[in-house]
């Protein structure tokens, strides 16, 4: 004699938190680090910018889906923050200049 049982389980993170990846994938910023010379790549129309730690703007564009060579190497070493704007959507990445 033998039984058996299957139990199936649903589960839900319930977290209220949406998913990063999408936001992840509306740009990719390399080398990083760098000596000032990096590309980012956009997957669509996006307004960039870059920043220093005291929250100066150095760089101010708009630019279109694609990927773009930008120059920071006139900036001294040390950390930036590359902000894009998207469909409304935020995302900043911290950038090393070496």
């Amino acid at each position: 004699c033998s039984n058996s049982i299957t139990i199936t389980q649903d589960v839900s993170l319930c977290t209220g938190i949406a998913s990063l990846t999408a936001t992840e994938t509306m740009m990719n910023v390399y080398p990083n680090p760098n000596k000032g010379l990096f590309i980012i790549e956009l997957t669509g129309t996006s307004q960039v910018s870059i920043s220093n730690t005291l929250g100066q703007v150095i760089m101010f564009d708009k630019l279109d889906a694609g990927k773009h060579n930008l120059d920071i190497q006139n900036q001294s070493t040390g950390i930036y923050f590359v902000k894009v704007i998207q469909d409304g959507k935020q995302h900043t990445i911290k950038l090393i200049k070496e």
